[in-house]
């Protein structure tokens, strides 16, 4: 893709190098673009015990084009009817006994926001194909025979949790396990489709993960473009 950060303009980057994992996309927390209900923002940070102007504000990076990272800045409690329904039990005096608060209950249910896009300007070529190195030798300004201008580009997430020290402990997807040791996919067992035809009659197969389904010749400046009211 090319895009400018760093100052300068990069006229090509590969998804996943070193040089794509410095572009950094950062999101902040009360964004109203980013769509998290303003009730889920207050009651959130009642809960966290910060004030709502200062949580809202809160900026943290969430990911650059081959990985997305959430983090708690992202996330919100609504476990309102869980603490409700405690509230009702015999045994709510033996919870109120052990200091368990209704805030403690609150933060039972939560919900995690993410954002994701594809670079304005994204070319795609066969699968290990050495851009870099045909680059490097030749330049490319392109108009070349390698670059796939016809048909999508499928974003596949492999969804993971993270500890403090960045360990992996839970997949969602969970592929090798699922299918070389019949465990669990979280993915598999909600039931999505694994194929879907287009009212243009083309039949897609789809995998565990497979999210977003884009167009390989579009790019979002065909919808949109920045500008300013004075």
């Amino acid at each position: 893709y090319s895009e400018s950060f760093h100052g300068k303009h990069q006229p090509l980057v590969k998804v996943g190098s070193k040089l794509d994992l410095t572009n950094v996309k950062s999101i902040r927390t009360g964004d109203i673009d980013h769509g998290i209900p303003e009730n889920e923002l207050r009651q959130t940070a009642f809960v966290r015990e910060e004030g709502y102007g200062d949580f809202i504000w809160n900026t943290k990076e969430m990911f650059t084009f081959s990985h997305i990272r959430l983090t708690d800045a992202f996330r919100t409690f609504i476990g309102n009817e869980y603490a409700k329904s405690v509230r009702k039990l015999h045994s709510y005096e033996k919870v109120a006994e052990d200091n368990i608060t209704e805030a403690d209950m609150i933060k039972r249910t939560q919900r995690w926001y993410g954002a994701y896009y594809l670079p304005n300007q994204v070319y795609a070529v066969k699968k290990d194909y050495n851009v870099m190195e045909y680059s490097g030798k030749y330049g490319v300004d392109f108009s070349e025979d390698f670059w796939l201008r016809d048909g999508y580009i499928i974003v596949n997430l492999r969804i993971e949790t993270l500890d403090q020290y960045g360990e992996r402990h839970l997949s969602y997807i969970n592929p090798v396990n699922y299918q070389e040791n019949g465990y669990c996919s979280m993915w598999i067992m909600e039931g999505p489709p694994l194929s879907k035809t287009d009212d243009k009659g083309i039949t897609f197969e789809f995998y565990a993960g497979d999210f977003v389904i884009y167009y390989a010749d579009k790019k979002a400046s065909e919808d949109y473009s920045g500008g300013a009211i004075y």
